[in-house]
């Protein structure tokens, strides 16, 4: 069976979910900015997990490469290109994962 909590216990531990609440919230207020900001850029942005999968568009390259934000997350970026394009953006990607900076 379990220790019932004094009122103590239970008052430090509402302090406890209350900070946590704080700080959940200001981590979604950040992306949000950041999503805003991003979204703003004239500059396609594309960002890739691990896998090289695609996990966030910006609006400036929804307009650019004319795909929506569902036809691409999740996809392998790969895809997105044109056979004939792919050795030049692999060698471009390669040397930005050395780099740390794309530009297309």
């Amino acid at each position: 069976m379990t220790k019932k909590l004094t009122y103590e216990e239970l008052e430090q531990r509402v302090k406890e979910l209350e900070k946590e609440a704080i700080g959940r919230k200001e981590v979604e207020d950040a992306v949000k900015q950041s999503t805003i900001y991003l979204d703003i850029m004239g500059d396609a942005l594309m960002v890739l997990d691990s896998q090289a999968r695609v996990i966030k568009i910006n609006k400036a390259f929804s307009k650019i490469w004319g795909y929506t934000p569902n036809e691409v997350y999740g996809k392998p970026v790969f895809g997105l290109f044109q056979k004939e394009e792919l050795p030049k953006h692999k060698s471009e990607m390669e040397n930005a994962l050395k780099e740390g900076d794309l530009r297309m």
